[in-house]
């Protein structure tokens, strides 16, 4: 239960930082696509996330009823 939980922090941690890169370096290189760009790298990101969740749930990780 613990290694699975530790492993989805790890995998949102790796996300977040990834996302994070993504947006700056459009932000740098390419101001003028950046909003757009942020919303899309956002909507990837979470739907990544929320199929690592799903498979924390799935994996009986959660005690959910």
């Amino acid at each position: 239960m613990v290694e699975s939980l530790v492993s989805f922090l790890i995998f949102l941690i790796v996300v977040v930082v990834v996302a994070g890169i993504v947006l700056w370096a459009v932000g740098r290189w390419f101001p003028e696509v950046y909003v757009p760009a942020r919303y899309i790298v956002g909507a990837i990101a979470l739907i990544a996330i929320l199929y690592g969740l799903l498979g924390l749930i799935r994996g009986g990780a959660l005690g959910l009823p």
